[in-house]
């Protein structure tokens, strides 16, 4: 019982929630927050795993398992509402699979009820193979929240905004 207590005390760390708070300092132009000219992009990763068929849809099927959940919870309240995902995939000095099969992989442990939306869909879900390693990642908003997760470009945005709004 002493485990179950010192590990509840521990909240689970969310690379999707570190990047909003970034993203978040940078649209609000704070100056204290800390900023790095080495970091270009910052991709948001939940899970990682090695680049085989069983290992990806373990891990997309861990990661989609709270939103099964939702979505069984949310059937009961009879809302007619339908979730859309789209699936981003990177790959970089990967021949293992091909694309479409990653995809295929990926999208068949989503809700039954999720459909593809791939013009601007509630959640993205990122795929990111390097080699023989391959992280994924559930993002709600993506497109709209992070754009493609350039940290220097959104910044030299907003500097560009705040400069154009000083000379009107």
């Amino acid at each position: 019982t002493s485990t179950s207590t010192s590990t509840s005390l521990f909240k689970k760390w969310d690379p999707v929630d570190t990047l909003q708070k970034v993203f978040d300092d940078i649209h609000s132009n704070n100056v204290t927050a800390p900023s790095s000219r080495f970091i270009t992009r910052m991709i948001p990763l939940q899970a990682t795993c090695f680049v085989s068929k069983e290992e990806i849809q373990h891990v997309s099927r861990q990661l989609f398992a709270p939103y099964v959940a939702m979505e069984e919870k949310e059937k009961e309240s009879a809302d007619d509402t339908v979730t859309s995902f789209a699936v981003s995939l990177k790959r970089r000095n990967c021949g293992h699979f091909k694309s479409q099969e990653v995809i295929s992989m990926v999208a068949a442990e989503a809700p039954k009820v999720w459909k593809v939306d791939l013009g601007k869909p509630d959640y993205t879900v990122i795929v990111e193979i390097c080699r023989t390693l391959c992280g994924i990642s559930i993002v709600k908003n993506s497109p709209e929240r992070f754009g493609n997760f350039n940290i220097m470009e959104l910044r030299e945005k907003v500097t560009d905004n705040n400069s154009e709004d000083g000379d009107k």
